[in-house]
């Protein structure tokens, strides 16, 4: 009778016939890791900040209404109280703006700083390991012309 074949077995013998060496991978996961982890902090922040903004934006307007006058019978009151109200809301409105413009032009510039550090960290990674390569070619390329 035929049995079936442990395909993961199979997988692992296959994998430890390569001679393979997984140490760049896992440096590759390892920094790709840490780049990720200061995007998310960042990100994070961003949003953590801009919710706060938010939240207190919608109490304050929340308790303002509370407050506003309900209809006493004089409209002269009523028409004031409610454009005094209306007016508050525009000064709020403007300040929470500003708020969020000063989140986003600080998120923008410590994206943009983060950028310029990894893709300065690539280029040196990568200048190294192009001169390393030229530098283990040059004996083979030597030994081969002779």
């Amino acid at each position: 009778m035929a049995g079936t074949q442990d395909m993961n077995k199979f997988f692992e013998n296959f994998m430890a016939s390569l001679p393979m060496d997984t140490a760049i991978f896992d440096d590759a996961v390892e920094k790709q890791s840490a780049i990720s982890k200061e995007y998310y902090d960042l990100f994070l922040g961003v949003a953590e900040k801009s919710t706060t903004v938010t939240y207190k934006w919608a109490t304050e307007t929340i308790t303002k209404m509370q407050k506003a006058p309900s209809y006493a019978g004089d409209p002269s009151s009523y028409a004031k109280s409610i454009g005094d109200f209306v007016s508050e809301q525009a000064d709020v409105a403007t300040e929470n703006l500003a708020a969020y413009a000063e989140i986003a032009k600080k998120a923008q510039m410590d994206s943009l700083s983060l950028f310029l550090s990894t893709a300065k960290e690539v280029q040196t990674e990568a200048a190294a390991a192009v001169k390393k390569a030229a530098n283990d070619v040059s004996p083979a390329k030597k030994k081969a012309a002779n």
